[in-house]
């Protein structure tokens, strides 16, 4: 899971050090010897019974982030369903709410609202301001600009790293 994570590090952040979004993130400067390292780690833990299923279920997330050529061609449906195991073995309202970016990206927007909102009312997300950015996100696609710019203006209220939080000012003000 670190190795797939660290992986891809130098293209998380700028020259700045201000975030970057994995769509526009530059895949060249992922560490493909860090993947290596973490495809052999990932075989020799799915062969074991003794690893832990979430770490190994999270961990497959991340390789699909690292492994996909483009942002285009990462496996959103693979990432979903291992995103349902994981539901299926520990119930988080986490897990729940990180599950509706790959959920989005296989479903569309208008559906994955749907689901961000179904969730809204049965979990307390009203301080979350990772609900709020996916919710932005999601307006944004579904070009509803006003919606979207009061949900970020609520996400970076909410949000307490500094970095996080120049990020989403930024994709506020993006939104003409």
């Amino acid at each position: 899971l670190m190795c797939f994570h660290t992986s891809r590090f130098e293209a998380r952040v700028n020259e700045k050090g201000e975030l970057v979004d994995m769509e526009h993130q530059d895949r060249s400067k992922y560490d493909q010897e860090l993947i290596r390292l973490g495809m052999q780690h990932f075989h020799i833990a799915k062969n074991k019974n003794s690893q832990n299923p979430l770490y190994f279920l999270q961990s497959a997330v991340s390789y699909y982030y690292s492994n996909a050529k483009t942002f285009e061609g990462i496996d959103w449906k693979s990432i979903l369903e291992i995103y349902d195991v994981q539901l299926k073995y520990s119930y988080s309202p986490i897990i729940r709410l990180n599950r509706i970016v790959p959920y989005y990206k296989v479903h569309g927007a208008k559906k994955g609202l749907i689901a961000l909102e179904d969730l809204y009312k049965d979990i307390d997300l009203k301080n979350n301001s990772l609900y709020y950015s996916i919710k932005g996100q999601l307006l944004i696609e579904l070009d509803k600009k006003n919606n979207a710019k009061q949900t970020l203006r609520r996400a970076i209220e909410l949000t307490k790293n500094e970095v996080q939080k120049n990020h989403l000012t930024k994709k506020l003000n993006s939104i003409t």
